[in-house]
C-alpha cells in the first residue's frame, strides 16, 4: 500500500493491496507489548512497532488519497481491532499492577528493621 502511494500518489488502485495487508496482518496474531512499545510479531519475521502501521493506517485513510470505500473500512477495522488489543493488555496490566500492590499491602513483616538492629 505504501509503495503505491509514493509511486501513484493516491491509492485509487491500492484495494487488493489492502486485502493482502489485512490477509498477512491477521497471520501476525496477536499484539504483544515490549516494555511500553506494542509491537506485532509476525512468525519467523521481524517484530514491528504498532505506532508505525496505525500512522500509516490514518494516512492512507486520508479522503485526499482515495483510497475506495471498502479498502478504508478494511483499514479503519484493523486499526479499531489493534487499539481494543493495546486496551485490553493496558487494563490487565493495571489490574496485575493494583493486585501485586494490594498483595504487598497485606505483607505483615515477622521483623522490623529497627527491632532487629537494636539485638
Amino acid at each position: 500500500v505504501e509503495a503505491q502511494e509514493k509511486l501513484k500518489g493516491n491509492l485509487s488502485k491500492a484495494g487488493k493491496d489492502v486485502q493482502r495487508l489485512e490477509k498477512t496482518l491477521s497471520s501476525a496474531g496477536p499484539l504483544c507489548r515490549q516494555g511500553e512499545v506494542f509491537m506485532l510479531q509476525p512468525p519467523d519475521a521481524p517484530a514491528h512497532p504498532l505506532d508505525l502501521l496505525l500512522a500509516d493506517i490514518e494516512r492512507w485513510s486520508r479522503p485526499a488519497l482515495k483510497l475506495p470505500a471498502a479498502a478504508t473500512t478494511i483499514l479503519l477495522g484493523l486499526a479499531t481491532e489493534y487499539r481494543r488489543q493495546m486496551a485490553a493488555i493496558e487494563s490487565g496490566q493495571q489490574a496485575a499492577d493494583a493486585a501485586l500492590a494490594a498483595a504487598v499491602d497485606k505483607l505483615q513483616p515477622a521483623l522490623d528493621y529497627h527491632s532487629y538492629s537494636g539485638n
